[in-house]
């Protein structure tokens, strides 16, 4: 049998982000939380995920995916912007 096509890390961010602009965040959480697995470094991933637990009052998951994304894209143009966010969490 051929292996299963490992997942595509911008496919399932790009699923999650449809789902989360619907206002489905619980989905785009799943569909993100996939893509970080997919790809552990893909910061706007980690990001998007930390914005999708903080719609669903998610701080303590949204706090620890916002730190991944700092840690995966230190120097991110929105970064000093996430510090702050995390800091009102």
């Amino acid at each position: 049998t051929p292996p299963t096509p490992k997942p595509n890390a911008q496919e399932l961010f790009k699923t999650g982000m449809q789902a989360f602009v619907k206002g489905d965040a619980k989905s785009a959480v799943t569909s993100f939380r996939k893509a970080t697995a997919a790809n552990p470094s893909y910061g706007a991933a980690w990001r998007a995920l930390g914005l999708a637990h903080e719609k669903l009052g998610e701080w303590g998951p949204a706090k620890t995916a916002f730190q991944k994304y700092l840690s995966v894209s230190p120097n991110a143009a929105d970064a000093a912007q996430i510090r702050e966010r995390i800091k009102n969490l």
